[in-house]
């Protein structure tokens, strides 16, 4: 087996990408597989966000709205329970959009049942250890976060309608989301080299979870410098990603504003020759903009 750097590596898999989409590029399968690795990438990192609003509920019971906090907290465990089935799900496509791009495979089926025992210790792993990340790198900035919404409160209280808020809220309220974002992608980090160095042992050998992950650890130790090469590289190419991703996605809706507005500009001007009232043609342009978007 040839065994390639980091810098090495990106070549091969642009061309394997290339030969999995449009070798022959036929749409049905093209979509399938690029649906099934976006819904496995969902599963890379287990941030359990509804769990958030808890807070919500938390504040209103003590303003006196029990009834509501009561339903806030039903419709928060409904959700995380239909967030932790579909983190399943996707965990387990991991698995199957790994078999595919492996093995050229053309469906998904085969593939999702080929993998279900690994399933459950690779899930158990990123709960584990997304959780202790989160709890590791949030933990020690709480405190700031829990006196930036004390303060919050007292903002709403002291200052009259319309006042901004100081420049030093401002500023906290930035460094919060800078916050956020960097220890979002420290755990994106850190789970998706998990699905690239722990995951394959799994799904090729059958191995158990602690030989996958001393596999990984052995290749930690013995290059830790293609090793940081690859989470390096790995970063880059995924900003760069989003970015191209982002400008074909702004370029699209442009052409559509573009075609949309004139087939509404034609549609007001026959419509208007018809004496049609301007909120019925309200009505209908919302009707077919919004599907259609």
């Amino acid at each position: 087996m040839q065994t390639f750097s980091a810098l090495d590596a990106i070549s091969p898999a642009i061309a394997r990408t290339r030969l999995m989409l449009f070798s022959p590029f036929r749409l049905g399968r093209s979509w399938k597989i690029g649906v099934t690795g976006y819904l496995a990438f969902a599963s890379t990192v287990f941030l359990p966000f509804p769990l958030f609003y808890i807070s919500a509920a938390t504040q209103l019971a003590r303003q006196g709205h029990r009834h509501i906090a009561t339903a806030i907290l039903l419709a928060v465990l409904v959700a995380f329970a239909l967030f932790a089935y579909l983190f399943y799900v996707f965990s387990r496509l991991q698995f199957a959009f790994f078999d595919m791009v492996l093995h050229r495979e053309l469906f998904v089926a085969p593939a999702w049942r080929k993998y279900g025992p690994q399933t459950w210790p690779w899930i158990g792993a990123k709960l584990v250890f997304g959780t202790l990340f989160l709890l590791a790198t949030v933990a020690p900035f709480m405190p700031a976060v829990l006196r930036a919404f004390h303060e919050l409160d007292s903002l709403q209280v002291r200052m009259a309608p319309g006042q901004p808020p100081p420049p030093g809220f401002i500023l906290d309220l930035f460094f919060f989301e800078l916050l956020l974002f960097a220890v979002f992608g420290l755990v994106f980090i850190f789970d998706s080299m998990l699905t690239d160095f722990v995951l394959p042992s799994l799904a090729l050998e059958a191995t158990s979870l602690r030989e996958a992950f001393r596999r990984f650890w052995g290749l930690v130790r013995n290059e830790p410098l293609q090793m940081i090469a690859y989470i390096a590289l790995k970063t880059g190419l995924t900003l760069g990603g989003y970015i191209l991703v982002g400008i074909a996605y702004i370029g699209v809706i442009l052409l559509f504003l573009v075609v949309a507005g004139l087939v509404f500009g034609l549609g007001y001007l026959l419509l208007h020759a018809l004496h049609v009232g301007s909120g019925t043609m309200a009505v209908l342009g919302f009707g077919i903009a919004f599907p259609a978007y």
